[in-house]
């Protein structure tokens, strides 16, 4: 089973987040869409999840619970943007959490 970690100091991080290398600034903006749309307590799975959702999501340009466009500078790219995002998903846990759950996030990351 996977560890349940509380949200709070990682949500507040989210709104921005500096990991380093951000064109864009792409990795910050999908911190500041991201961080209201986390649960406030997820396992690492349930973060892997969230982040897919809200890419999902922000490439729709729909608020997939709400079925509200999205307003976001994130919307309207091409689909390779939101793979690259996803693929630095393990970096953005790196600066979020303790390291055996940003290597969980890491592992789930690499095995999807």
């Amino acid at each position: 089973m996977d560890k349940v970690m509380n949200m709070t100091k990682a949500k507040e991080t989210l709104r921005d987040i500096d990991i380093g290398v951000d064109p864009n600034n792409l990795i910050k903006e999908f911190g500041r869409f991201l961080s209201p749309r986390l649960n406030d307590e997820l396992c690492p799975s349930g973060f892997v999840i969230g982040c897919d959702l809200a890419l999902y999501d922000l490439s729709e340009g729909i608020n997939g619970s709400t079925q509200e466009p999205i307003r976001n500078q994130l919307v309207g790219y091409p689909d390779m943007i939101y793979t690259l995002i996803r693929r630095r998903v393990p970096e953005i846990a790196k600066v979020l959490f303790p390291n055996t759950f940003a290597d969980e996030v890491s592992k789930i990351c690499d095995e999807v």
